[in-house]
């Protein structure tokens, strides 16, 4: 499942509890230091966090079953 703008990981850490395989992409570099620091203090959660785009990813011929743009929205405007 790839969390597509997923900042610090408000969405991709909860999913990831529950036991969805989770792919956190957000352009900033800072959101994702943020969400690879939380996640490691967990021991149950696990993401693969990348510093990238939706571009990147389709350029790159990244395939998810699922794709979320929750929190891209609320940054939007």
């Amino acid at each position: 499942m790839l969390d597509i703008g997923c900042g610090g990981g408000i969405l991709s850490e909860p999913l990831a509890r529950l036991g969805a395989e989770m792919v956190g992409a957000d352009p900033s570099e800072d959101n994702q230091c943020r969400g690879q620091r939380a996640c490691r203090r967990r021991v149950d959660v696990v993401v693969d966090y990348r510093a990238t785009t939706a571009e990147d990813l389709a350029a790159a011929n990244e395939r998810f079953d699922v794709v979320l743009a929750m929190e891209v929205v609320e940054h939007v405007g």
